[in-house]
């Protein structure tokens, strides 16, 4: 079956869909072989026997088989779409736990914050295309969460290790820490993306926009590990211990004024 005839299948098809009034009609693209056959997903509502006598009047009896029929009321897809943002929610709420325990309570926002990131910007590019968007893809955030989140433990891991060894600025600490897990980074980005590429090109349309939610979040979640809760570290550690540096020095100015009384000099 050449491309030609493969378009003419798919206009006859759209037609059958707009003889039941359903107005404009999407059809995905076409999977399968010359020996099997080809398999097109449809989405429609509440009009099952209707297609199944158009499609007989049109291509005969026994000519084709409809695989499965499914039907999402308003009210399910309320639910399944709260259920969704429950889950992504108690994700991050349970990681920012296992930040603070695993390492420090000032780890805990940037890894939360960089994890927020990579959700909001992937579901937004979703809305700015006009997507789909439905369980598969809530699937996709959260598989996008876990993938951040392990690029962001490692780097994490090598702060939390360079800086017990090396006690120095923290700044200069954290920067040698990501040096030296860049290359892995972008090694493991890209290998990953490597392998979802395929999918993407040859999955078929169930996994098709799953796959380009995953193939989006590994580069965001690249560099939000990097640009975003590594960043944040710095930022709340000097927050927090410029208050004990400031305490710090009250108290040697103090002893130091102490020590000149007791000399008999005045200040």
């Amino acid at each position: 079956m050449d491309v030609t005839k493969i378009a003419d299948e798919g206009e006859r098809i759209r037609e059958v869909f707009r003889s039941l009034g359903l107005g404009q009609v999407e059809i995905g693209e076409p999977s399968g072989g010359k020996v099997e056959g080809f398999e097109y997903m449809m989405s429609f509502s509440g009009l099952s026997g209707e297609l199944e006598k158009a499609l007989i009047s049109l291509y005969g009896k026994n000519t084709y088989k409809i695989e499965r029929v499914e039907a999402v009321g308003p009210r399910v897809g309320r639910q399944l779409r709260d259920q969704g943002i429950l889950a992504i929610v108690l994700a991050m709420f349970f990681i920012l736990i296992y930040i603070a325990i695993r390492f420090d309570f000032r780890y805990a926002p940037g890894a939360v914050l960089a994890l927020v990131h990579d959700v909001v910007i992937t579901v937004g590019l979703f809305s700015v295309l006009s997507l789909p968007f439905d369980l598969s893809i809530i699937a996709a955030l959260l598989t996008i969460v876990g993938y951040s989140l392990n690029d962001t433990i490692v780097v994490y891991d090598r702060i939390r290790e360079n800086w017990q060894k090396s006690r120095v600025d923290f700044g200069e600490v954290m920067n040698r820490s990501i040096n030296e897990t860049l290359s892995r980074t972008l090694l493991t980005s890209l290998t990953t993306f490597i392998a979802v590429t395929p999918i993407y090109l040859y999955g078929g349309s169930n996994i098709r926009w799953f796959s380009f939610a995953m193939m989006f979040g590994i580069l965001i979640g690249t560099y939000s590990s990097i640009a975003i809760a590594s960043p944040l570290v710095y930022f709340l550690d000097n927050y927090f211990t410029q208050g004990e540096r400031t305490a710090e020095q009250e108290a040697i100015e103090k002893r130091e004024t102490r020590r000149l009384r007791r000399k008999g000099v005045t200040t």
